[in-house]
């Protein structure tokens, strides 16, 4: 099947490629069987995947930290709501699914044209065709309910002013939410062709923080719940981790590149 996508929407194909190919590992750290499913139904050169063994990590160690993440909240919220935004192929759904949490995959057009066929929205799981930056998709998520929106590996790609606005409205409309988010440093903003693959899809790395807390300066609203770096968890898979012990400055820039952070938006109230 023949794929047609922006140069960000085209990114979808990185973790849907690496989810697939790790849930046919012998001892697969999670099992994603509408990715396993999907990969060999595209029409994509996927060679180049291969040997981005830092890259494959990067994905199969985030999914592990935004499926804990996912669930912990469903955990405290059985019949709350879940917003992914940038939602690609992404089957967390179908992996999480309690039976009450009410779900919403949110992508571009192109991308949920290629969502729909394969995976198919349910009463409890709707799909929303329309750029994040056009918060019209605020009034497609039904009624109050203690809320997560997620955004993994998507805030990076666009500029700070962009995403700075976005969140200012999310913390007006959503008081209380929270937010799990994935982002790089400072540094790698503009290094696009440190990551080959993404020179493939011809995305652009735009935006950095060194850590989640620097949202508290945007706006107080902002309230830091937990960082999350992905090369202190399954070390035994990052084959330079003894230099991050050795190297403080090396370790400090490895956190900083590949983490996950959560915060709340804080109530009116407050």
């Amino acid at each position: 099947m023949g794929i047609e996508l922006g140069s960000v929407q085209e990114t979808l194909l990185i973790p849907l490629y690496y989810r697939a190919t790790e849930s046919m590992q012998e001892q697969p750290l999670f099992y994603d069987q509408a990715a396993v499913e999907i990969l060999p139904e595209l029409d994509y050169d996927f060679s180049s995947f291969d040997s981005a063994w830092s890259l494959r990590n990067d994905v199969v160690v985030r999914t592990v930290i935004f499926d804990e993440l996912v669930t912990d909240f469903i955990r405290r919220h059985p019949d709350g709501r879940v917003i992914n935004l940038g939602a690609g192929l992404d089957a967390r759904f179908g992996r999480l699914d309690n039976g009450r949490i009410r779900w919403y995959d949110l992508d571009m057009p192109d991308s949920i044209s290629l969502r729909q066929r394969f995976l198919m929205p349910t009463d409890r799981n709707a799909f929303i065709s329309k750029s994040m930056f056009d918060t019209s998709w605020f009034d497609d998520v039904g009624a109050d309910a203690p809320t997560l929106i997620v955004a993994e590996a998507l805030f990076f790609y666009f500029d700070e002013a962009s995403i700075k606005n976005l969140l200012s409205k999310m913390l007006n409309r959503f008081p209380g939410a929270e937010l799990v988010f994935q982002s790089i440093c400072p540094e790698i903003v503009g290094r696009t062709k440190t990551v080959p693959i993404l020179r493939r899809t011809r995305a652009e790395l735009r935006w950095g923080i060194h850590s989640g807390r620097e949202l508290s300066h945007w706006d107080p609203g902002y309230q830091f719940l937990g960082e999350w770096s992905l090369v202190d968890r399954f070390v035994e898979r990052w084959r330079w981790y003894r230099l991050v012990k050795v190297l403080p400055y090396y370790g400090r820039f490895l956190r900083e590149v590949m983490k996950i952070s959560h915060i709340r938006f804080a109530t009116e109230s407050t």
